[in-house]
C-alpha cells in the first residue's frame, strides 16, 4: 500500500466517524442546553450581586444620613458615652481647629 492510500484511507475513515457522530449523537442534554443552562446561572450571580451591591449603596446612603442628623443635633446617639455637653464641646474643638486652618491657609494665600 502506497503512501497516498494510506493518508486515503486515514481520511475516509476520519469522515465515517463524523457521519456515525453526526447520525447517532451521544444522549443526555446537548451542548446547547449544558451552555443556556450555565449562562443562565451566571445571569442569576450577575443579578444576585447587582441587588447586593444596591442594598450595600442604600445601606451607606441611610448610614451617612444618620450621621449627619447625629453631627447635627437633629438625632442623639444613645449609643454613645459621652453626655450631651462632652459632644458639644468636641463639636466646638472640631469647628475651632477647621476655623485655624481656614485662617492659615488664608494667610498663606495673601
Amino acid at each position: 500500500m502506497s503512501l497516498s492510500d494510506r493518508i486515503v484511507n486515514i481520511i475516509k475513515q476520519k469522515v465515517n466517524k463524523l457521519v456515525e457522530r453526526h447520525e447517532d449523537p451521544p444522549r443526555g442534554p446537548g451542548v446547547k442546553e449544558n451552555l443556556t443552562g450555565i449562562s443562565e446561572e451566571m445571569s442569576d450571580i450577575g443579578v444576585g450581586i447587582s441587588r447586593a451591591e444596591e442594598k450595600t449603596e442604600a445601606l451607606k446612603s441611610k448610614s451617612m444620613a444618620i450621621d449627619e442628623m447625629i453631627d447635627s443635633g437633629i438625632l442623639i446617639d444613645h449609643t454613645n458615652n459621652k453626655d450631651q455637653i462632652e459632644m458639644e464641646l468636641e463639636r466646638s474643638e472640631t469647628k475651632e481647629k477647621v476655623e485655624s486652618e481656614l485662617d492659615l491657609l488664608k494667610s498663606s494665600l495673601a
